[in-house]
């Protein structure tokens, strides 16, 4: 997928919708996670270890529940009503990707979604990274 052919926002939907509409509500997480990585396009990973630096220390990391792509961070929650907190995490997820080689180019742009597998509803929230990451750029 990383040759722009397919639009990983319609993507990641589409498997959304798919999980939801199959499984229904009221599951864990990562119930959810299992799923959606199933129904996904390859390459996916879960849980990716991402390295947190303070003063050039590292002190910790963060995993995303999903990385599609190497550049979209998927938050999954399972909660009545997604809040701010649960974009701030997703945005602070985002701050640790590895930039992308260029940023300019949209087939390569990096990009967090929040997707709650709620009790009335599907809910999706697109997250845009708040350049400039912390991490990082990936070797060319």
């Amino acid at each position: 997928m990383s040759d722009g052919s397919v639009d990983l926002y319609a993507e990641v939907s589409r498997a959304a919708r798919v999980v939801y509409t199959a499984l229904g509500t009221g599951l864990s997480e990562v119930v959810y996670q299992n799923a959606l990585c199933l129904e996904l396009t390859p390459p996916v990973e879960r849980e990716r270890v991402l390295p947190v630096f303070f003063k050039g220390s590292y002190v910790g990391t963060v995993r995303p529940d999903i990385v599609l792509d190497g550049r979209v961070v998927l938050e999954l929650k399972a909660v009545a009503r997604l809040n701010e907190s649960h974009q701030a995490q997703t945005k602070a997820y985002l701050r640790w990707m590895p930039a992308p080689l260029e940023k300019d180019d949209e087939l390569e742009r990096v990009f967090g979604m929040v997707i709650n597998f709620g009790p009335n509803d599907l809910e999706m929230i697109e997250v845009a990274p708040p350049w400039e990451p912390l991490a990082p750029a990936r070797e060319s």
